[in-house]
């Protein structure tokens, strides 16, 4: 869905405290569970409720086997899993009380729980082996004999993969096959991919720090503090966020041990239990902390981020300009502040001329929220302004502007007069 974290709550929040779905239905209705919880518990009720909707819909043999259910270790099992509050409530039958993205979202809730009480799906597999003058090459391909639970949700489409059936016509040992095409590739490893929000938090989940009611606010946290930006939806730490972290290893370097945060939900949860006293856990944690701490005030220097030289000078007094760093970001500035308040923002050329004036570069802006736009240097004198980046080349068919248009997994040339368009690339 690309949602963001603080958005998903909010949304999440609105289905809980409930939507008017007329008085014939009930006027103000919640249409999910407590949704700040990472327990997998579903009541009797609801598997019921949810029994009698897949038989009724989709048949018997679509009923799954109910299972003894095993609570999460950590988890807060005060609250059931999250789930629609009634299983006959599917989302088409809400589309017209909902807006778009409390459709996703409960459409998102909706299927993934009637999916759990689905039948497993049954798939047929079948590989291949296949050897020519002593070097063996493998085919494997699969196919759908029953859909089961895949009826209503497919897990892989959540990562928006294509989840495509390729199966392999019949074979005997023995059979000889003709290559009709042979496609070399290459593969290097690569580097872990930066964070995604998505992505965050569940490897939040995965070492067990913090709960399902502080993945948001801590996201929304580093962002506004200045430690991290996002950038084409990843996360990139900024020089603030790489000082910090670096003065916090060296003083603090217990506190920002994943171990040390892990163990620290344990202890809470045994003081909540009555297995351990809170007194003794504060203690043992605070004598080693308050030596740290003494040593980190008398040891670590104010931190102070100096002004580059940008190598530009003032065009109002001047002077030279200088690289800060602000809320959002660095940004250019006059070196002769606060006598002139010059300040402008860095401007990262993309090496195309401006279609519009023929004089100005177009050149990578960001917008307050972060989102990146296109524009020419020369504004306000010129007004071109694009979401999509334009390429150093003109349209073959009517001599206008071409954009790179991004899809979901590929970015495609086209122009932004006529219908030319090139072929996706991946």
């Amino acid at each position: 869905m690309n949602f963001r974290a603080r958005k998903t709550m909010m949304v999440a929040q609105q289905l809980y405290e409930g939507i008017d779905l007329g008085k014939k239905e009930g006027g103000i209705t919640g249409l999910i569970t407590y949704m700040r919880t990472d327990s997998t518990r579903i009541s009797n009720t609801a598997k019921n409720q949810a029994k009698d909707y897949i038989e009724s819909q989709y048949g018997k043999e679509y009923i799954g086997k109910q299972k003894s259910q095993k609570t999460q270790e950590g988890a807060q099992d005060a609250h059931e899993a999250i789930r629609p509050t009634g299983a006959h409530r599917s989302p088409q039958s809400l589309k017209s009380v909902l807006s778009r993205d409390q459709y996703r979202l409960y459409k998102l809730i909706w299927e993934r729980f009637i999916a759990s009480q689905m039948a497993p799906a049954i798939m047929d597999t079948i590989t291949a082996h296949l050897t020519n003058q002593g070097v063996e090459f493998r085919a494997s391909g699969s196919k759908i004999k029953f859909k089961g639970f895949m009826k209503v949700y497919i897990e892989s489409s959540d990562d928006q993969k294509k989840n495509e059936n390729k199966w392999l016509p019949d074979l005997e040992e023995g059979t000889y096959v003709k290559a009709q095409k042979m496609e070399p590739n290459q593969h290097f490893t690569q580097p872990p991919p930066r964070y995604t929000e998505a992505r965050l938090v569940r490897t939040l989940e995965e070492k067990g720090i913090g709960r399902p009611s502080t993945y948001a606010p801590t996201l929304d946290t580093i962002q506004r503090r200045g430690y991290v930006t996002l950038d084409n939806r990843r996360f990139v730490p900024t020089e603030l966020g790489e000082i910090v972290i670096g003065l916090l290893e060296e003083f603090f370097p217990e506190i920002i041990d994943v171990t040390f945060t892990v163990n620290m939900e344990d202890d809470l949860d045994a003081i909540e239990e009555g297995k351990s006293q809170w007194l003794q856990v504060i203690d043992s944690f605070y004598q080693g902390f308050e030596q740290r701490l003494k040593k980190a005030e008398e040891e670590m220097e104010k931190v102070e981020i100096r002004d580059e030289p940008a190598g530009i000078n003032c065009e109002k007094c001047g002077h030279e300009m200088v690289y800060k760093m602000g809320r959002y970001g660095k940004f250019l500035a006059c070196s002769n502040f606060p006598d002139c308040r010059n300040t402008k923002p860095i401007l990262k050329e993309i090496g195309v001329k401006c279609p519009r004036c023929k004089d100005g570069n177009i050149v990578e802006r960001k917008t307050k929220k972060r989102r990146t736009f296109y524009g020419c240097d020369n504004y306000p004198n010129c007004e071109f302004i694009s979401w999509d980046k334009p390429v150093a080349r003109n349209c073959p068919k009517c001599e206008s502007i071409l954009v790179e248009k991004k899809k979901k997994k590929s970015v495609q040339v086209q122009c932004i007069e006529c219908d030319y368009k090139e072929e996706p690339q991946g």
